[in-house]
């Protein structure tokens, strides 16, 4: 139920941001970066299933969540820092 109203909010949050976005794709972007930090917060509340494939201390659901949040946030401030921005459509 968490990840459920988790991504009802992202849906809400995207389409309220849809109209003010500066470039093209920085929704997606800024939704695959929202999905995977709330995961990573998430999984915390999750039961341990018995046999629940593990690469270390954590199990491949975080450390997938973990590579998504590191280089979506990172997508995120390329696109600030190298001045994307929306083309007029005219």
């Amino acid at each position: 139920m968490y990840f459920a109203a988790v991504a009802l909010l992202i849906t809400i949050v995207g389409r309220f941001l849809y109209r003010r976005r500066r470039y093209d794709g920085q929704i997606a972007v800024l939704s695959l970066a929202l999905f995977s930090l709330s995961t990573l917060v998430l999984d915390g509340f999750r039961e341990a299933i018995p046999g629940q494939a593990h690469s270390g201390a954590l199990r491949q659901l975080v450390w997938m969540a973990i590579a998504l949040s590191v280089r979506s946030v990172a997508l995120l401030g390329a696109c600030e820092v190298s001045g994307h921005r929306r083309r007029a459509l005219e």
